[in-house]
């Protein structure tokens, strides 16, 4: 999810972690992966599934996601939407 060169791979890699939201490891594994990210599409991707989890720790990755100059509007609105819930 972190390394991959391929949005494809790494979007397929979020996918499959969806299944072990239940596990720490799966979903530290997402929320330290959110910063990492420069593809908009995974990063959304990632942001709805650390809000469908309702992952505590991902409220401090997702600000600083939305904090960064670069981060698209989108990107901001669907972060807006998951600290709402």
């Amino acid at each position: 999810l972190r390394g991959d060169s391929s949005v494809d791979v790494r979007l397929a890699a979020a996918d499959a972690l969806r299944k072990f939201g239940s596990q720490r490891a799966g979903r530290r594994a997402v929320a330290e992966a959110l910063p990492y990210q420069e593809s908009p599409m995974l990063q959304m991707t990632l942001i709805d599934t650390l809000a469908e989890w309702r992952e505590p720790g991902a409220a401090g990755r997702h600000r600083e996601l939305q904090e960064r100059p670069e981060t698209g509007q989108a990107v901001r609105r669907r972060i807006e939407a998951a600290l709402a819930e």
